[in-house]
């Protein structure tokens, strides 16, 4: 059944069919009203516990592609203005049940409920849609609302032993049971509980696990004015406290969204893949809402900085959403309605948990099949789980703002500058990784085989004054295709890999085509944008020759397959316009390398949709 949007003053936010009455992701004002109106009482732990407003020396925030020893999520309940309603039989609670399952997967689900009698009848629901509770834990404390992003526990690490503590930022003014919840899991867990009062929410909080963060603008302008916890504070105060307590020496603020459903944050358009690469959705040009600017204006910024490993960052565009007919919202009005996005989902070790926009029988079936499989493409490995996120997004958010990954204990935390991408051919390709974890590695160990073959090769990283160092050896030629990842175990006994998703994902590089002594002047002899990109598999790259020379062009795609060879023939000095056809080929990225009398021109990367 189709999802419909109503806003009644008693209701506040989306209501689908029968009475189910869920909030949106931002309190309104009516709904501020009614709390003040029949406030519920406090548990009898807040506030309670010992806590500190100062980040530990050295703490870490991992990023939200390490490690999970579990993901918490508030099961959805309907609110009347003083009461709270499990709900067990609307579409909000099919969703949660698909949720839980494919987080039980991976790890522990943990599910906060206002009272124990509500455990059965979830554990029941659950079972008659086939998802029988497994490897989960009920957390029993009061709540208001299910948008637990914004309102759990930011973990992270502090000390030689890697000990696990909660950030609890100050949340939305109003929902003071949500605000409680990373004390109520600080105590259980027994975790460090850290406390600040910098208003900001878990959805606008990006880190790669390196010190470098990102968010949006509506942090500074929340905490620049007068808040219940502080007075108006100046622009440098907002990002000293933003530097401390994220842990962060090198902080990014951007532009916030204006026509996102009312938060503003980062999560509704970008997502860091791993600590080298992100994932941006992009508007098409036909969009008129000044989020499209804001969006490529952060694409523009996110291009000229550089990650931990001191490279540009990879920049993976992905397409904004259709409405059900397959038609695009333009207007930030339109947008604004139910803003959906494909980046807003959850990395639960080796799943993704992502939003879509479609049934078996209702929505843009095939445009959610595409990003998909883009997905796959710039995340590979990733088990991928779509969940229809439409009864969200009218509330201004996705998977993400409904979940929390609560970091690992006992991490292994790698440092690898990957070697990916065209490489200059080489007899061998040396690779570095810190390896770090509280007891020692004890090995590491380098697998790498051929594209299309299906026996890794090991070979053995050795300690280099804090670093493993390995070389992959051999006989390559020019096209060949490495695949590799890397596998450690500590003193301890645990074992990680890097990427996480190893050896269903790995590292990808490509062998390069030979340069000769004479070289192309680049200044002369260059490839222009591909136009239009992304498109549809037909599109043109304008290049520059400064001679008659013979210009072909290889076609591979992102795991370097070669996909097909152009030979466009003698071609005079001058601009010329080269004109490929992707044909049949999936939707995903491509990247285009184009010759001259067999010398290298450049290389164009474009997305088919």
């Amino acid at each position: 059944m189709r999802r419909q949007l109503l806003i009644t003053c008693a209701a506040i936010a989306a209501t689908f069919s029968s009475n189910a009455q869920k909030l949106n992701i931002k309190p309104t004002q009516q709904e501020l009203e009614l709390r003040a109106k029949h406030p519920r009482p406090a548990p009898t732990f807040a506030n309670k516990t010992t806590a500190s407003y100062i980040m530990p020396a050295g703490a870490r925030m991992p990023g939200e592609f390490e490690e999970s020893q579990a993901v918490a999520i508030a099961w959805p309940y309907d609110w009347d203005g003083t009461n709270m309603i499990l709900d067990v039989s609307s579409e909000y609670a099919d969703v949660w049940a698909q949720m839980a399952n494919g987080i039980q997967q991976e790890c522990p689900v943990w599910i906060r409920v206002e009272k124990d009698a509500d455990t059965t009848p979830i554990k029941t629901y659950m079972s008659g849609k086939g998802f029988t509770l497994t490897n989960y834990k009920f957390h029993i404390t009061a709540g208001d609302a299910f948008w637990m992003r914004d309102y759990g526990p930011l973990g992270f690490y502090y000390g030689a032993n890697d000990d696990l503590g909660f950030l609890d930022i100050s949340y939305y003014p109003g929902r003071d049971l949500d605000d409680l919840y990373p004390e109520f899991l600080a105590n259980e867990k027994g975790y460090m509980h850290v406390k600040t009062n910098l208003y900001a929410e878990g959805g606008n909080f990006l880190t790669d696990g390196f010190g470098n963060t990102f968010h949006s603008d509506v942090i500074e302008a929340a905490n620049m004015v007068n808040t219940p916890k502080h007075s108006a504070w100046t622009l440098q105060q907002v990002r000293d406290s933003i530097s401390h307590f994220y842990a962060s020496p090198n902080v990014t603020s951007n532009k916030s969204l204006q026509c996102d459903g009312g938060t503003g944050h980062n999560d509704m358009y970008m997502k860091l893949l791993d600590e080298n690469s992100f994932a941006i959705m992009e508007y098409p040009t036909t969009v008129t809402a000044v989020d499209r600017t804001i969006i490529d204006s952060a694409i523009s910024k996110v291009s000229r900085m550089k990650n931990v490993y001191g490279k540009p960052y990879r920049i993976f565009k992905v397409p904004m959403p259709t409405r059900d007919n397959g038609s695009t919202p333009i207007s930030c009005g339109q947008i604004n309605q139910d803003a959906r996005t494909y980046v807003n989902g959850t990395w639960v070790n080796k799943t993704y948990l992502m939003p879509i926009y479609s049934n078996s029988t209702d929505g843009n079936q095939a445009g959610d099949q595409a990003a998909i499989n883009l997905l796959k493409q710039i995340a590979p490995g990733y088990k991928i789980v779509p969940l229809d996120a439409r009864g969200l997004t009218i509330g201004g958010g996705a998977i993400h703002c409904v979940t929390m990954q609560i970091p690992a204990e006992n991490p292994i935390h790698f440092w690898h500058p990957p070697v990916i991408d065209w490489q200059v051919k080489r007899s061998s390709y040396h690779l570095i990784s810190k390896i770090e974890n509280k007891s020692g590695i004890a090995s590491a160990t380098c697998k790498w085989r051929m594209k299309g073959t299906t026996t890794w090769n090991s070979v053995n990283m050795t300690d280099s004054s804090g670093h493993h160092i390995a070389d992959i050896a051999g006989t390559f030629n020019h096209g060949d295709a490495i695949e590799y990842y890397i596998t450690a175990t500590t003193n301890n006994g645990k074992t990680a890999v890097k990427p996480i998703t190893a050896p269903d994902g790995f590292y990808t590089f490509m062998i390069d085509w030979p340069t000769s002594a004479t070289t192309l002047n680049p200044d002369r002899n260059f490839l222009l944008n591909p136009l239009p990109n992304p498109n549809s598999g037909s599109f043109t790259i304008p290049a520059s020759f400064d001679k008659e020379m013979q210009v072909t062009a290889v076609i591979t795609d992102v795991m370097g397959k070669k996909i097909a060879e152009r030979n466009f023939g003698k071609m005079e000095s001058g601009i010329h316009k080269l004109d490929f056809n992707l044909g049949d080929a999936a939707n995903g990225l491509y990247y285009i390398q184009v010759f001259a009398d067999g010398l290298p021109v450049g290389t164009k990367r474009v997305s088919k949709q």
